[in-house]
């Protein structure tokens, strides 16, 4: 790791601080643990590795009085740091327990607006049209029905 990491920055010299900011690193207990396992494995790479949250490494990369982040991709989460110091947070429980707004959760409302529609559970507002030739070309399916066969995605179209 270390190697392809200096490769890339285009040197052999020992870096000063190595930052990750990372997805669910949330305890600071936990990112010291990462901290001391990555420094162990790698002791050349920097003299010092610093684990935080990609919330906080978002905020902290733009301005050091604070600020508020709000991350929306596979998944979704939110932070304000305040100038003084205390955070407040929101979001990052998952695709089950939430993650609204994410990549995620856009695409399975996407589908159970389609599911919703065929069972003639609502009527929406727009035609789905597109966005049922869109899932379906994504799973590979030419119906609901197929949707629920084992493999579908694999096999392709039927």
């Amino acid at each position: 790791m270390s190697g392809g990491i200096l490769c890339v920055v285009g040197t052999t010299e020992e870096a000063g601080v190595g930052g990750l900011c990372l997805s669910g690193c949330e305890e600071d207990e936990k990112n010291r643990e990462l901290e001391a396992t990555v420094q162990a494995q790698y002791p050349d790479l920097a003299r010092h590795i610093s684990v935080a949250s990609d919330t906080y490494g978002s905020i902290a990369t733009g301005t050091r009085k604070g600020g508020i982040v709000l991350i929306s991709g596979t998944g979704s989460n939110a932070l304000l740091v305040n100038p003084d110091g205390c955070t407040f947070r929101c979001g990052g429980w998952g695709h089950i327990l939430g993650d609204e707004g994410s990549g995620y959760w856009i695409a399975a409302r996407g589908v159970k607006l389609l599911f919703d529609e065929d069972d003639n559970l609502i009527e929406p507002p727009y035609s789905t049209e597109k966005l049922r030739s869109i899932i379906f070309a994504h799973f590979g399916i030419k119906d609901r029905k197929s949707s629920q066969e084992p493999g579908s995605r694999e096999q392709g179209t039927r």
